[in-house]
């Protein structure tokens, strides 16, 4: 029977989450997408189900989550993780209130600090690396800009409830709806917070860095999985040749993509007109493209999006655009995959993962384990055979971490010495 069900409103941060427990025996199975999750999941320890509602209206946001919460309450679950962007994108506070909304009668406790990735929350204000996050990229971002670094306004922005802050080392005394923000600056006050969770239902929220404080709060180091000892036992073959393929137009990720190039490894780009244009990825200009890519055969392709966000945030329809984008990207995966049929493919970007996964009809995906932070190697069966992906956000990592990420694959020994 499911222990833990973690509801992530983007693919990457279903991955980022779900990987914390299975790292730690916890069988642990993501739904990608948010249609299918009544029927996978049956036999984990933890279900993660993908709502994909980063960037949809507040009411289909929470109408989703509440969905699949009270689904699952019903059949018997009592633990319950709102797993929201680090940086405090998309709809954070109605979908916590939908979770709240579909069990009732107890608080959340919502700790959003991810100190390994320099995310902490001090006073009930969110800094990525010592700066607000309003006043960082993320206040910039051309499809969810964040407008708050206070977390209490956020969430009331969304008429989630009453929000109150906590400061680290207070264990808070409430009842029914309201939602206590935890200040956190370090791993150590995750797990103090962690330790002194109550209730039962027990509500939850934050991203990977609380995930990993709750383990053993959730009951589930009395659990094993058998899949995992045996990936553990036995190891995981992965091919040594690495595809990088991004989606992202974070300037943390073109970033990364110009360290690669740096070392001499070529990095195809597609433009904004491209990109934007119905059924590129079926044109012959985007197959030329690609069979150029093919013919070089590398031991590391590079391969994605523009470095001009400013060609699609400047557009009159975000929205449109932004899927019409995925939606390409998805198709140009699918033909990638089929290229180069044994190859490790780093993803970034959530939506650019989840559109490729969508094109190869694959509807769950395995964590396996974390070689960096953030980063998170997964296995998907797709036409029958296994195959692997590493992903990351778009703005996660330093300039170091694509080159490291393609280290790892192509190193002699593969993944057999990454932490």
């Amino acid at each position: 029977m499911t222990e833990l069900l973690i509801i992530a409103d983007d693919l990457t941060g279903a991955l980022d989450t779900g990987v914390k427990f299975s790292q730690k025996g916890a069988y642990t199975e993501i739904c990608i997408d948010y249609p299918e999750y009544r029927k996978t999941g049956k036999t984990a320890d933890v279900l993660v189900v993908n709502t994909d509602s980063r960037h949809l209206p507040m009411t289909e946001a929470y109408k989703r989550v509440f969905d699949v919460v009270s689904y699952m309450y019903e059949r018997g679950v009592r633990k319950f993780y709102k797993k929201t962007d680090s940086v405090l994108r998309g709809n954070v506070g109605s979908e916590i209130r939908a979770m709240q909304d579909a069990v009732k009668g107890v608080p959340v406790f919502f700790a959003p600090a991810y100190p390994t990735l320099g995310r902490t929350t001090v006073n009930g204000i969110q800094y990525v690396d010592g700066v607000p996050v309003s006043e960082t990229i993320f206040g910039k971002d051309p499809f969810s800009p964040v407008l708050f670094s206070d977390i209490a306004e956020l969430i009331n922005t969304q008429n989630a409830g009453i929000a109150k802050k906590i400061p680290a080392g207070v264990i808070p005394e409430g009842e029914s709806d309201e939602i206590f923000i935890f200040d956190a600056e370090n791993d150590g006050d995750l797990a103090d917070i962690a330790r002194n969770l109550y209730c039962s239902p027990l509500l939850m929220g934050g991203c990977g860095g609380f995930a990993n404080a709750v383990f053993d709060r959730c009951g589930l180091y009395k659990k094993t999985s058998g899949r995992r000892q045996v990936l553990s036992a036995s190891g995981i073959y992965l091919p040594n040749k690495a595809v990088v393929f991004s989606g992202s137009l974070n300037p943390v990720t073109q970033s990364q993509t110009a360290a690669l190039q740096n070392e001499g490894i070529s990095y195809t780009s597609f433009t904004s007109e491209q990109l934007k244009r119905p059924h590129f990825s079926d044109s012959d200009e985007c197959a030329d493209i690609l069979s150029q890519v093919a013919s070089t055969a590398p031991n590391v392709v590079a391969i994605g999006s523009c470095a001009d966000p400013s060609a699609l945030s400047n557009l009159s329809s975000v929205e449109l655009i932004r899927e019409q984008v995925s939606h390409n990207l998805g198709e140009i995966g699918k033909q990638l995959l089929d290229i180069f049929a044994n190859a490790v493919f780093i993803v970034v970007g959530g939506d650019t993962f989840l559109a490729m996964l969508r094109s190869v009809e694959s509807a769950s995906i395995i964590p396996i384990s974390e070689p960096l932070p953030g980063c998170v190697l997964c296995e998907a069966a797709i036409r029958g055979q296994s195959r692997y992906f590493i992903t990351k956000s778009g703005g996660f990592g330093n300039d170091e971490t694509l080159k490291a990420l393609v280290g790892y694959v192509t190193s002699e020994h593969g993944f057999s010495n990454a932490p």
